[in-house]
């Protein structure tokens, strides 16, 4: 019983140190940050219960070069509204939007 408890000790412990490195790791992926501005709102296919999904497309700018994604956005969002976008610095395209 005590080499069980010893093993699920070793076990637990690693799980959790997997957990806070995992954590760690994924705030750098998304470490770099700019503004970005809504420049166009869109409705696409009702949902399973038969409502439009609102989007927005936010627009931002790394390094000179400019990027677009398609996210939901909050029904108070128009067109011009700025927001801060969070992107991984070696691939600038892949990114998320806080309002």
């Amino acid at each position: 019983m005590e080499r069980f408890l010893s093993y699920m000790g070793i076990i637990l412990g690693g799980i959790i140190v997997l957990w806070i490195t995992s954590a760690l790791t994924s705030e750098r992926r998304f470490s770099g940050e700019t503004d970005g501005e809504v420049t166009d709102i869109f409705f696409v296919m009702p949902n399973k219960s038969g409502n439009w999904n609102r989007k927005c497309e936010v627009t931002y700018s790394v390094d000179g070069q400019t990027y677009e994604i398609h996210i939901d956005c909050p029904s108070a969002t128009e067109i011009g509204d700025t927001c801060r976008v969070s992107y991984r610095p070696k691939r600038p395209g892949n990114a998320f939007v806080e309002w």
